[in-house]
């Protein structure tokens, strides 16, 4: 398990470490970090880093799904800069159980300063375990749900808001099915946010290229 990182009195990082041995979904690339050159035999120390469009903590695009989906290098950068809700589902969140839809009715409305929504389940702590991927999930009714309140950026600290154990993703087809949504998975440290308030969210992709998603390094603080 791993835990939000102070960076300074205020700002989280909510993003587990990539590094070799990390969780990946099931047929992902695993993440390789290698010494290509170090100082002692070339004066410098260069590395090789192997890992997927999806590796550790990721945002999803419409076009990890959809052929025709918006790709990650079609959003503007100040997409990435929010506000985001924390919501705490700690209580409701059992292992490869759903969670009800119902529980995404006690969000206000977004606004456009405050678009998107964390769901806090502490499923973090069994990061590193096989534990991780028998994960609480949602359905397509959440994806409705979120969508018609307004909210464009769905974050949780689970491996995916859909079951792990399923071929079938009802909440990923739904909820990417709108071209300007996005969803992030792996968040860690949600537990140590004010839970239930409204918070800064900045969340920083690779420009790598991959129009399907990318690693990001996610921030957080209270207002």
């Amino acid at each position: 398990m791993t835990t939000a990182r102070a960076l300074n009195s205020d700002w989280l990082c909510l993003s587990h470490q990539l590094q070799p041995g990390i969780p990946t979904f099931p047929g992902d690339p695993e993440v390789t970090v290698t010494a290509h050159s170090t100082v002692s035999t070339a004066g410098y120390a260069v590395h090789s880093i192997t890992l997927g469009s999806q590796s550790g903590t990721h945002v999803d695009t419409p076009a990890h799904l959809f052929e025709a989906g918006t790709a990650l290098h079609e959003f503007p950068q100040q997409r990435f800069t929010t506000r985001a809700i924390v919501l705490d589902l700690r209580t409701v969140a059992q292992p490869a159980e759903l969670i009800p839809s119902d529980v995404f009715e006690q969000l206000p409305l977004a606004t456009a300063e405050t678009d998107s929504v964390l769901v806090c389940t502490g499923w973090d702590k069994h990061w590193g375990s096989p534990t991780y991927f028998q994960n609480p999930y949602f359905d397509g009714k959440a994806s409705i749900t979120l969508l018609q309140l307004g909210y464009r950026t769905f974050g949780c600290d689970l491996p995916s808001p859909d079951a792990c154990t399923d071929t079938q993703l009802p909440f990923h087809e739904t909820y990417l099915a709108s071209p300007d949504s996005l969803i992030i998975e792996n968040l860690t440290g949600l537990t140590q946010l004010p839970q239930g308030e409204v918070i800064d969210f900045i969340f920083l992709p690779a420009q790598h290229g991959s129009p399907d998603g990318s690693p990001v390094n996610v921030i957080a603080r209270p207002l």
